[in-house]
């Protein structure tokens, strides 16, 4: 999968695959065809909707009013062949993701109208969304989509407008000193920007893409039973991934949203007692002060403190251990209930920063040290009742393992890990959130309530 991200990346302009070149033979990505090759084995099926997704996350959305405009020529031709490999039918899919992203426009304009306090075009789209409601027609499509993830709740998009336009705009409180339910509403969808890393507009669009993907997934690939959890549905994720061309810092911020029966099963899966259950890439993970951290429980706080991590570095291909990174993090997890969700619902927040990098090894270097920058947090937030959005971010930079030399090129391994970093953290993020939907990877679920 990292190969596969490795060639996928390059998304909003932000970031585009390393140049291989620069990467010593043993540690580069294996080229794209053999990666999917490798993924289409029956053998590797659980894999096949993660790789399909995210290469199709990274081609042109079908251009505004011209939906005759050839599909073919804005997918490559090895995913139009991997494609028809598995059977997933690429013209639908960009049919559907030309209907979804029609409405889903609307409805960003009409949010970001809200936002940015416009009210008289947000007034007009809110009529003009409702309209288009009646009438039927193709805005059923993203409608439906809206209600089988439960995005809004029981509303409609027109419904949830209509909702959000009414909100009271005095300030609440005995004194009147907290901020107007319609400021928090506004503030709301300003936190989703910061946190997500893309403005509305595009986070909305990437929805309307996820939901015309899973539409066609689910409908032609029902999950075997010990493929997926029967209380826990992911939806693909939308990760963005940026790199400073300076110092190589790399920043991964990947969101998902997560249907499930309750809080805990969302909750479990970022506490660190569970990263390990979670991830393949860990040799082992434990609180430094073990007894003082039991599973966390609805409605506790933990201060900071510091946890040790020994994280496992493979081949591309899976079949070899190319070195460790042997950490100590400073982390602070809290889980309390959701004030606006109070039905069993609640949030998350987990952040952590680097403490100490004890030691590392990469192939035959072995060495004190090895990262200078790790750090980030993951969010979890109600978005509706059975629903969540989960988001996390993580920054990542690597030493250079050879400062003496002058060029960095294939020879020259010091800046391998820093080249590789976007798809790695990339395909690390998803495969964290994608484990909580695996029944082979139990989480250590949280308790319902803070213990007496």
């Amino acid at each position: 999968m990292v190969s596969i991200h490795f060639y996928s990346l390059g998304r909003e302009g932000q970031v585009g695959a390393a140049p291989s070149v620069l990467l010593p033979p043993d540690i580069e990505p294996v080229p794209l065809e053999e990666a999917l090759d490798t993924v289409k084995d029956p053998r590797n099926s659980g894999l096949w909707r993660e790789a399909t997704w995210t290469m199709l996350r990274g081609t042109p959305h079908p251009p505004f009013g011209d939906p005759s405009f050839d599909y073919a020529l804005r997918y490559p031709a090895v995913l139009r062949h991997f494609c028809d490999d598995l059977g997933f039918p690429l013209g639908e899919f960009d049919a559907y993701r030309d209907t979804y992203r029609r409405e889903a426009r609307l409805f960003a304009a009409a949010l970001v109208a809200f936002a940015l306090g416009a009210d008289a075009a947000f007034a007009t789209l809110r009529d003009t969304i409702a309209e288009r409601a009646k009438e039927g027609g193709e805005g059923e499509g993203f409608a439906e989509a809206l209600r089988k993830t439960g995005a809004l709740a029981d509303k409609t998009a027109a419904s949830f407008l209509e909702f959000i336009g009414d909100l009271p705009t005095e300030p609440r409180g005995v004194d009147g000193s907290e901020p107007s339910a319609r400021e928090r509403c506004v503030q709301g969808l300003h936190n989703l920007e910061n946190e997500v890393g893309v403005n509305l507009e595009t986070y909305i669009g990437e929805f309307a893409d996820t939901v015309a993907f899973m539409e066609i997934w689910d409908r032609d690939y029902p999950p075997r039973p010990r493929q997926a959890h029967p209380d826990v549905t992911v939806y693909p994720a939308f990760t963005v991934a940026a790199q400073d061309t300076r110092s190589l810092t790399t920043m991964v911020t990947s969101t998902s949203l997560v249907t499930a029966k309750d809080f805990k099963q969302v909750a479990g899966g970022i506490d660190p007692h569970n990263w390990g259950r979670l991830s393949k890439s860990f040799r082992e993970v434990y609180y430094e002060d073990e007894a003082a951290h039991p599973a966390t429980a609805v409605g506790t706080s933990h201060e900071w403190t510091k946890l040790r991590e020994e994280v496992r570095i493979t081949s591309q291909a899976g079949r070899s251990e190319m070195g460790y990174f042997d950490n100590v993090l400073w982390v602070k997890l809290d889980v309390q209930p959701d004030a606006d969700c109070p039905k069993q619902k609640g949030y998350a927040d987990l952040d952590f920063t680097l403490h100490q990098s004890v030691r590392s090894r990469l192939l035959w270097d072995e060495r004190p040290g090895g990262l200078l920058v790790d750090g980030g947090w993951t969010k979890v937030r109600c978005i509706a009742p059975g629903l969540w959005r989960v988001t996390a971010r993580k920054v990542l930079r690597f030493e250079d393992r050879t400062p003496e030399s002058i060029l960095d090129g294939p020879l020259d391994f010091g800046q391998a890990l820093n080249y590789l970093a976007p798809s790695a953290l990339s395909a690390w993020l998803e495969c964290d959130i994608y484990g909580g939907e695996d029944p082979e990877h139990p989480v250590t679920d949280v308790n319902a309530e803070a213990p007496a």
